[in-house]
């Protein structure tokens, strides 16, 4: 916990591994991209919840890792101090300007620009994506029959980019919209890919494909523009906003924030659903009860916006889910200034690793935090800084209402008809900060009734949810 009544220490006292120069800052940087939930378990279990990733020497900057909810307030509540890294990269390029979305804005710029955005995420605007979300959702079901096998994660992965991208872009042909959404997908894959941003060869191709995107990007832009009737999409409500001295979005901040909110929109959701479709296949007598509720309420139907937040069990699910296995394991903020955290002195530029894997599996706050047990939600009370799927403070996913109804949609349609049966045990892994399903998960469709054994996890898994 934050401390205030301690004396302030140097950085070179911070608990952690013995430091080894060089040798431990590359191990420790190379552990994180490919464990990282070893890393941050390890961390926790062997120095608390206040330690050293990498060496500070001489008053210079480092890296420090803050467990739990206290740290997350003190961090996501204070944004002025602790900034986003900068996703932007390489100069005056195609890649910088794709990546300079809100999500690597800092200051007032971020607020300014996070308040011209709001409208098109507040609940109003995003239940009026419902009959976009039902009808993608229809035409998925309508491809899968009893006995039919399929890969899991590539149908719900064209399902979400569908919703996505009809709902940011709003083209008159779908197909168009569509062909869009891949082409950032594509990009989405190959610019996080630190080879393709390292490697000259490499980069020469992701920039050409950079180009490529802020093209079509533009062209989809000046389409929408030329129209005159502005449409409900959020590209429609984003070129129409503006601050009350007429201030509005630039072309380049349009196409900074379709890229990112496409990603945003995209990567998280489809693994969140993924993980609970999992999930329920692995506990039978709940998907069978949630089936139940859903029949009850439903009828067979599509729920209304209404109703998609009126189902306590589902809701539970979806929850539980999320804190179990969340789409996102950690963030990083940055100082902007010379700060105090944890009772130490840390200079200008130092990084603070949170963990939103780490709080969600806190015993203080989660009795049993490896069981899967979505009925502690029927009496549980947290707050934003000790529950963040969709982080907290004042840069909380943007999009986080329009995840929220999505998840619920999808998963009262698909449950109603069917249950997805993984063939084989199911492991994770961890691209970048996103905890996701591994491999395609070969699965059978089967009658909603239809009572099953319970699906077997990976050793790797098996570890994450005892």
């Amino acid at each position: 916990m934050t401390t205030t009544t301690m004396q302030t220490l140097a950085p070179s006292t911070l608990p952690g591994p013995r430091r080894i120069p060089f040798i431990t800052h590359a191990a420790n940087i190379l552990r994180l991209s490919t464990q990282p939930l070893a890393l941050l378990e390890d961390y926790h279990r062997r120095f608390g919840d206040f330690s050293a990733m990498t060496r500070f020497q001489n008053g210079k900057q480092g890296t420090v890792l803050a467990f739990g909810p206290e740290f997350n307030k003190t961090v996501l509540g204070n944004p002025a101090l602790f900034h986003s890294p900068s996703l932007s990269m390489l100069g005056d390029s195609a890649l910088t300007r794709l990546t300079s979305g809100l999500v690597s804005m800092n200051g007032e710029r971020h607020k300014q620009q996070r308040r011209l955005m709001m409208p098109a995420f507040h609940k109003q605007a995003v239940s009026t994506y419902r009959d976009v979300m039902v009808g993608y959702t229809e035409k998925m079901l309508e491809g899968w029959q009893v006995g039919k096998q399929i890969d899991l994660m590539p149908e719900i992965r064209q399902l979400v980019l569908r919703i996505v991208s009809h709902t940011l872009f709003g083209l008159d042909d779908p197909t168009q919209d569509e062909q869009l959404g891949n082409l950032i997908y594509g990009w989405t894959r190959m610019s996080n890919s630190a080879p393709n941003v390292l490697f000259p060869p490499l980069r020469r191709q992701l920039n050409r494909l950079s180009e490529q995107l802020e093209r079509e990007l533009l062209a989809v832009i000046n389409q929408k523009r030329a129209a005159g009737t502005p449409g409900n999409d959020v590209l429609s409500v984003l070129i129409q906003a503006h601050d009350e001295d007429g201030t509005r979005l630039t072309d380049t901040e349009l196409i900074g924030h379709l890229a990112i909110l496409f990603v945003a929109g995209h990567e998280t959701t489809v693994n969140a659903l993924g993980w609970t479709l999992i999930l329920l296949a692995r506990y039978p007598a709940l998907r069978m009860a949630l089936v139940e509720e859903l029949k009850s309420t439903l009828g067979g139907a599509a729920p209304t916006t209404e109703q998609a937040y009126a189902l306590p069990l589902l809701d539970y699910t979806i929850k539980e889910s999320m804190r179990l296995l969340p789409p996102v394991v950690y963030t990083v903020r940055v100082g902007s200034e010379p700060f105090e955290l944890g009772g130490y002195n840390l200079a200008k530029d130092s990084a603070v690793l949170l963990s939103h894997y780490i709080t969600h599996r806190l015993p203080e706050i989660y009795a049993n935090p490896d069981q899967f047990q979505p009925e502690r939600w029927a009496a549980l009370d947290v707050s934003p800084y000790e529950y963040l799927p969709f982080s907290a403070g004042a840069r909380m996913c943007i999009g986080a209402t329009f995840a929220s109804l999505e998840m619920r949609i999808v998963l009262a349609m698909l449950l109603s008809r069917f249950q997805v049966m993984p063939l084989g045990k199911v492991d994770y892994q961890v691209a970048g900060s996103i905890l996701q399903p591994k491999g395609t998960v070969p699965s059978m469709i089967g009658l909603p009734t239809e009572r099953r054994e319970a699906l077997s996890f990976s050793s790797g898994l098996t570890q994450l949810i005892h």
